[in-house]
């Protein structure tokens, strides 16, 4: 849903209340609750904000590895090879195509060194072609934000709820956009 227009619906709802007030009526109970507005504010603002989570991503990290076709026995080589070379703190994405040939994200994950993170998702080898990136953070501070900002670009299908923050490092800066938007917006425009 776009961003404007559920804000517009939203001010208009409020606008038809303000007038019902002064012409002495009750005002009109919303169809949907604070809650579901909310909701729907969230995921609009952050399909807004896309674009700008794949330029900060792009910022704040570099692809060091893509591993083709990988199957369950032979990620356990590879990741063992490549992690011997003392990296740590790196972002990790499963990438896959469906028949058509559309390339489509699973799972976005970090580690911080041993790649046994990259292990524990044995459960997405069911799909075609599957592929692992590996984005080294330029900023091991950033860690926790660089996975935020890819979980926001690319969207992946298995990841349930957005990347846990760590206390006193940098944020997401789509997330405290979001967040600063959504404290404006509880000054008024929800409380209806």
């Amino acid at each position: 849903m776009n961003l404007e227009r559920i804000l517009n619906e939203r001010l208009e709802k409020k606008k038809i209340n303000i007038l019902r007030i002064i012409n002495g009526k009750k005002p009109e109970r919303n169809k949907i609750s604070a809650r579901e507005f909310r909701q729907k504010f969230r995921s609009a603002a952050i399909k807004s904000l896309r674009k700008y989570a794949e330029e900060e991503f792009n910022r704040t990290t570099y692809k060091i590895k893509q591993f083709i076709g990988i199957t369950k026995n032979n990620l356990d080589e590879e990741v063992k090879k490549f992690t011997k070379k003392n990296l740590t703190g790196f972002i990790y994405l499963f990438e896959g195509n469906d028949r058509n040939g559309k390339k489509y994200s699973l799972y976005i994950g970090r580690t911080k060194g041993k790649g046994r993170r990259v292990k524990a998702h044995t459960n997405l080898f069911k799909y075609p072609s599957l592929r692992l990136l590996l984005f080294k953070v330029k900023n091991k501070r950033n860690l926790a934000a660089a996975e935020c900002l890819g979980w926001h670009k690319y969207s992946p299908i298995f990841n349930r709820k957005a990347p846990s923050k760590k206390e006193k490092r940098p944020r997401c800066p789509v997330c405290l956009r979001v967040k600063a938007a959504e404290k404006y917006l509880e000054k008024g425009l929800i409380k209806m």
